[in-house]
Formats: C-alpha cells, sequence, structure tokens
C-alpha cells in the first residue's frame, strides 16, 4: 500500500487543509484544529482547521444562493 503522503495527494488532500468551503476554501481565524486519526495504528493521517462562525455563515448564505427554497 502506498504511505499515507502519497494516498493524500492523489485525494488532493494535504498534511493540513482547511475546512470551510464556498466554492473556495475559506481559512478559519480561531486556530482550531481537528487530526483526523487511523483507527489501525492511532496516527494522525491529516489535520482539518476546524471553521469557524464567520466561515459557517459564508457556507450557509452560499448555500442558500444556491438553492434557494
Amino acid at each position: 500500500m502506498s504511505d499515507i503522503a502519497s494516498v493524500l495527494r492523489e485525494l488532493g488532500l494535504r498534511e493540513m487543509n482547511l475546512g470551510a468551503c464556498t466554492g473556495e476554501w475559506i481559512e478559519s481565524t480561531d486556530g482550531k484544529v481537528l487530526a483526523s486519526i487511523n483507527p489501525a495504528d492511532g496516527s494522525t493521517i491529516a489535520s482539518v482547521m476546524q471553521a469557524d462562525g464567520d466561515a459557517y455563515e459564508k457556507v450557509a448564505k452560499k448555500a442558500h444562493e444556491t438553492f434557494p427554497s
């Protein structure tokens, strides 16, 4: 099996990834990070910056614009 860095690259992911997207990735300002853990050995696969309230507001606004009710 490929090493984890190769798999991440194939998926378009990095070791650190942004956590909210409106078609473009939004960087969070609160600095909190969530680790994605490999259940087989407990190692960190990759990390995701947790989105803050402002990022979620942008995502919700974009969703409402894209899918009006």
